[in-house]
Parts: structure tokens; sequence; C-alpha cells
């Protein structure tokens, strides 16, 4: 079987959706056309990397990701 590799504008859609929308990861997998174990997998990344979402500025299409203080 063969991997594809996520793009830089997915894996900043799939932080979109997760943090800001709120869809599960099956809504986002859909959304995505990616399988639900590719969602868990970034979505886990990001929590051990210490990655929030930071309110989007105006002039930001996308959301920021920052590390959180702990």
């Amino acid at each position: 079987m063969s991997t594809r590799t996520l793009t830089m504008r997915s894996i900043r859609e799939l932080y979109r959706l997760k943090f800001e929308a709120g869809l599960t990861q099956q809504q986002i997998a859909r959304a995505l056309q990616i399988s639900k174990g590719v969602v868990a997998k970034y979505a886990r990344l990001a929590e051990v990397a210490g990655l929030t979402p930071a309110r989007a500025s105006r002039r930001r299409r996308s959301p920021v990701l920052v590390q959180s203080e702990a």
C-alpha cells in the first residue's frame, strides 16, 4: 500500500478543523479524504509537542499554533 504525504496546507487545515471548528477525527478524515489514523497521528503529534491554537490575527487565514507554556 502506498503512503501519501500530507502537504503543509493539509496539516494546517487538519489543525484548523480540530482546534477551531471542533470536528471529530472521523469528520476531519472525511473532509480531507485521509484515514482516521492519520488524523489521530497528527493530533497526537501536536499534543506531544505542546502546540495549542492561538488566536488568528485578522491578517491570517489559517490558525497559528504556538507552544504552550508549561
